[in-house]
This record gives structure tokens, C-alpha cells and sequence, in this order.
């Protein structure tokens, strides 16, 4: 009867070792860094991005929020905004589908490719270079988008 309960509890012992070995794989990979990352930007908008970024890329951030932080661009946004145009690109970008097409990946280094497509109007992909920093999959760079097809 002991030797049993022995045997029980070893093979419920590495199941849960085993397990846990898969969810610490999965939480460590590029792709879940991501997840996490689009879920952070939903909850938090822009600042939930900042936490996911390398410098480089909070450095290009900053470039770009210099310039949005002119007196030209929030008189253009101001017309924009007089417009609704602001609520309609909204609504429009939920519309677009993502999927991860490719991830090349090392220990230090990930590549990952993720594909757009809008109503297949505007169709293409994006590709995002990430590095491991403090242990966490961050994102370095993002290369101008390629389209494949446009049909408007």
C-alpha cells in the first residue's frame, strides 16, 4: 500500500514538474512577450508600451513625442479631432487582423514577423526586432511596415 502511494505521488510530482517547465518555457518566449505587450497598450494605451522597450526604441519613442508635442501638431490634430477623424481610426484599427507569421529567434535575439491585413485593402507585414534585456523579451526595433497588397 505505501509503495502505491509512493508511486502516486512521484508521477504526480513530475507531471507538475513537467508543467511547470512548459508554462517557464512559454512565458519566456518572444511571442508571449508580445501577447503581454498588446495587452498592456489595451489596459494602459502608450505608457503600457513603455515598459516593453529597449533604448533604442524608448529613444525613438521620444523622438516621436517631441514632435507630437509641438504647437504644429496639436493645431493639425486639433482640426483632425474637429473632424471625428480621430474616433473613426479608432474603430477602424480593431478592425485590422494580426497573426505572427515567422519568429527566428536565439538566446539573446528574436526576429519576429507579424502579418496585417484590413478588410484586405491594406495587407502586409511588420517586422519587430527584440533582445533579451534583464531577462525580458523587449522590443529594439520595428522596421517601416511592407505592403502586399493595397486595394482601395
Amino acid at each position: 500500500m505505501k509503495k502505491a502511494i509512493i508511486i502516486i505521488l512521484s508521477i504526480v510530482l513530475l507531471l507538475a514538474v513537467i508543467a511547470g517547465g512548459i508554462g517557464m518555457y512559454i512565458v519566456n518566449t518572444p511571442e508571449y512577450a508580445l501577447k503581454t505587450m498588446i495587452d498592456d497598450v489595451n489596459t494602459s494605451g502608450m505608457e503600457g508600451l513603455e515598459s516593453h522597450l529597449t533604448g533604442n526604441a524608448k529613444e525613438a519613442l521620444d523622438t516621436v513625442s517631441s514632435i507630437t508635442s509641438s504647437n504644429l501638431f496639436k493645431t493639425i490634430m486639433g482640426l483632425i479631432n474637429q473632424n471625428d477623424y480621430v474616433s473613426v481610426l479608432k474603430s477602424e484599427i480593431q478592425e485590422v487582423q494580426w497573426e505572427v507569421d515567422d519568429v527566428l529567434k536565439s538566446n539573446e535575439n528574436a526576429a519576429v514577423v507579424l502579418s496585417f491585413n484590413y478588410e484586405d485593402k491594406l495587407i502586409g507585414s511588420i517586422e519587430i526586432s527584440m533582445i533579451r534585456e534583464d531577462g525580458d523579451w523587449k522590443i529594439d526595433t520595428i522596421k517601416f511596415p511592407i505592403f502586399s497588397e493595397i486595394n482601395l
